[in-house]
């Protein structure tokens, strides 16, 4: 069970202003005094503490990528911003989260998608083969066929395993 007790003052802090107004003219700045107490606290926030609708720290961890969306296959993480005056501040970004045999592809530019590449995409084979990928190549494979109206059953490669009659199938896939 989370308990939290919270207790906000506010200060005014009167300062002379010179400049826009008049010579003599004074500004209230109210700000809030913060006093709160958690059970259960995360002892360590990465990225700090949220903060309330009055300015004064929760006792939830503070997410950059709460309400930021990636791309399918993409992952927020929070990125640290470069500046002259530190800190600087987060910048959530999505990064590629998948893993693709052949690669990534690029595009236009030369840069990497976030999409896997498919070596056999864009080449055609005669009618008689298929493509296949051998040592991260495209290859064209002849088929193997079956005759007497039967069918071939195939591998996850698409190599011949057997031919069967038809009325197998159908019973097989009932």
């Amino acid at each position: 069970m989370t308990a939290k007790v919270l207790y906000v003052f506010f200060v005014i802090q009167i300062f002379s202003f010179d400049g826009c107004f008049s010579q003599d003219s004074e500004k209230k700045i109210i700000r809030p005094i913060c006093s709160i107490y958690c059970f259960n606290k995360p002892a360590y926030c990465p990225y700090g503490y949220e903060f309330d609708s009055m300015g004064c720290s929760t006792c939830t961890c503070r997410n950059p990528c709460s309400n930021y969306t990636c791309p399918f296959g993409e992952v927020c993480l929070a990125e640290e911003l470069t500046c002259t005056n530190p800190p600087c501040g987060l910048r959530p970004r999505c990064v590629c989260n998948i893993r693709c045999l052949y690669g990534y592809e690029t595009d236009c530019g030369g840069c990497k998608t976030c999409r896997c590449r498919d070596p056999c995409r864009g080449v055609i084979c005669p009618w008689d083969q298929y493509c296949s990928v051998q040592k991260d190549e495209p290859v064209c494979i002849f088929r193997e066929y079956c005759l007497d109206g039967t069918l071939p059953q195939l591998d996850s490669d698409s190599n011949l395993i057997k031919c069967i009659p038809p009325l197998e199938i159908s019973l097989a896939a009932a």
